[in-house]
């Protein structure tokens, strides 16, 4: 695991949001950098437009420009370990959901091992928090 606890960086997430004096694009930034600091080697926020196309919000350790995909799913994967260079690679699509709709998607990736269930599970967790 990362540095921390995983309840340290469950509480600590938990605390910020639940202020509600942060932004929303605040949220996704800390949420970014929570993610990408539990044994995740990339990770890429998106938001879904009016038209429900997902568009890159926010990106840690790879670099994303403008998506060609039309919907949150494993099409967005492939394309974004392709552009990652890491067609091995492994990625995994946890949903933002906001008012009982699809809000984005967070997509974690990793280079070629498999991920730490745990780590995968605090992720989790701290999505829905989001």
């Amino acid at each position: 695991m990362g540095p921390g606890t995983a309840i340290d960086v469950l509480v600590g997430f938990s605390r910020l949001v639940s202020e509600g004096d942060v932004p929303p694009s605040e949220v996704l930034e800390l949420l970014a950098d929570a993610v990408v600091e539990r044994s995740v080697d990339a990770v890429v926020v998106v938001q879904t437009g009016a038209t429900g196309t997902p568009e890159p919000a926010i990106a840690r350790g790879v670099t994303i420009g403008t998506l060609a995909v039309d919907e949150v799913g494993e099409e967005l994967e492939r394309v974004l370990l392709t552009s990652w260079g890491r067609e091995r690679g492994q990625a995994l699509t946890l949903p933002i959901v906001s008012g009982g709709g699809l809000f984005g998607a967070v997509v974690l990736l990793w280079q070629d091992e498999d991920p730490d269930q745990r780590d995968v599970r605090l992720v989790e967790g701290l999505v829905d928090l989001a």
